[in-house]
């Protein structure tokens, strides 16, 4: 069922979340390394942990990113 591969997926997240050298470096969700212009770091505005903008939807009424697992979990 999709909600339990979801929180699977949120658990193993949790997870690598505890190296915070890994997840400077690298997005959380798909572990593509950071680049300034070609693949920036944002934050997750529910779980604080930093993602891709391919990884994440970005609501331009509030000017927040979110991670499309936290989007799932709602």
């Amino acid at each position: 069922e999709l909600k339990d591969i979801v929180r699977q997926e949120h658990e193993h997240t949790k997870c690598l979340a505890s190296s915070k050298q890994l997840n400077y470096e690298r997005c959380i969700r798909c572990y593509r390394l950071f680049k300034i212009f070609f693949n920036p770091r944002e934050e997750c505005f529910i779980c604080k942990l930093y993602i891709c903008q391919n990884c994440a939807t970005h609501d331009k009424q509030t000017q927040v990113w979110t991670c499309k697992i936290c989007l799932e979990l709602k």
